[in-house]
């Protein structure tokens, strides 16, 4: 069953199935993925998949894990989540209390040769559209990198809007871009 379907794309749950699992592996083998999604956990091996979203795929964890599809092909990972106090590395610029009741969104797309085909918006939009119509999300909220300016337009380009910089939560040497978009 889809969350969603517009424009070619599909985003369905992730199943706890060796497929999945096989296909998360494969796009994070990927060098050029890893310079943008986990990177922090290189080399993977299905037994890190295993630790680092079994709980995100069974649904124990407060994340929703999900594949993304192109014309009924599996092409990245997708997941969204409650905004919780410890979602980001909220600051005095950036505080909690404007974000409080919405969802958060971390995506890859697995396959290096279809970025900047503009498939990164249409999923963009179609999941935040999701989280606001259906789950009722107030805001919806990703960090990018700063430094990861195609990820940028992207989030951009779906309409959101940055509010400000934060620590990046995965590599707290760098920083992140706190893109939102309210509805």
């Amino acid at each position: 069953m889809y969350l969603f379907t517009s424009d070619n794309i599909s985003v369905r749950k992730m199943n706890n199935s060796l497929e999945d699992k096989s296909l998360l592996l494969e796009w994070l083998l990927n060098p050029k993925v890893l310079e943008f999604a986990w990177g922090e956990g290189a080399p993977w091996d299905m037994q890190k998949i295993e630790n680092k979203f079994e709980e995100k795929i069974t649904g124990s964890e407060n994340v929703t894990a999900c594949i993304i599809e192109y014309k009924s092909k599996s092409i990245g990972y997708i997941q969204y989540y409650p905004i919780e106090m410890d979602s980001y590395v909220f600051n005095e610029q950036v505080p909690y209390e404007d974000f409080a009741g919405g969802y958060g969104i971390d995506l890859f797309i697995g396959y290096p040769e279809l970025w900047g085909e503009g498939i990164g918006v249409k999923i963009v939009s179609g999941m935040a559209n999701y989280l606001i119509n259906t789950l009722g999300a107030k805001v919806v909220c990703a960090d990018p990198e700063e430094n990861n300016q195609r990820s940028v337009r992207c989030w951009i380009k779906a309409g959101f809007i940055p509010a400000g910089k934060i620590q990046n939560y995965d590599a707290p040497e760098k920083n992140s871009i706190l893109m939102t978009l309210r509805q």
